[in-house]
């Protein structure tokens, strides 16, 4: 009997082990499935989030595309608006030229009204044949280009250029004749 007792403490011993084996298998079990969900769960964020940093890679893309296009296009823009600027600054010179010139030739006709001596500027008298002389007589005279030459009341033609306003400076030359000549020997 004693080895019956022993052997009904062992199974009772056994099938509490077994009931404990049990329950915690089926705990196991319930861990294996939630782990599985979590894993299924995961496996699709991730799936999803592969797919968003696709697109978002695709956008990036896009936008970097744009970006150099606007650069592009910005570049093409500047250069334009530099080239309307230097347009706009010519015009604005070839006015300004003109306003001095107009200008210049009313007073060149006061000076031809007031003193009959007076024919104009060098410049415009002077005018070579064939182009190719323009500039060796530009060269030739020099500062005095712009000069008006006068027979006559040099002072009274100097004053009253000088008394006009808003007249481009005008300087004189005297006739030749009234200069001093030196002779060669």
């Amino acid at each position: 009997m004693r080895q019956h007792k022993s052997d009904e403490n062992s199974l009772a011993q056994l099938e509490g082990d077994l009931a404990d084996l049990t329950a915690k298998l089926e705990q196991d079990k319930e861990r294996l499935k939630k782990l599985e969900e979590r894993h299924k769960t995961i496996t699709a964020a991730a799936g999803e989030a592969k797919a968003q940093g696709r697109n978002v890679e695709k956008e990036l893309q896009e936008v970097q595309g744009k970006e150099r296009e606007d650069g592009l296009k910005r570049k093409e823009l500047e250069s334009e608006l530099e080239a309307v600027q230097a347009d706009l600054r010519d015009v604005k010179n070839d006015r300004q030229q003109s306003k001095q010139e107009e200008k210049m030739a009313e007073c060149l006709e006061t000076l031809k009204r007031l003193f009959p001596g007076v024919k104009g500027r060098l410049l415009d008298l002077c005018k070579p044949v064939q182009r190719k002389y323009d500039k060796a007589v530009t060269v030739a005279a020099g500062r005095h280009m712009v000069c008006v030459p006068t027979k006559k009341k040099l002072n009274r033609v100097i004053a009253s250029s000088k008394k006009q306003q808003h007249t481009p400076p005008i300087s004189h030359t005297p006739p030749p004749s009234s200069r001093n000549t030196s002779t060669l020997s």
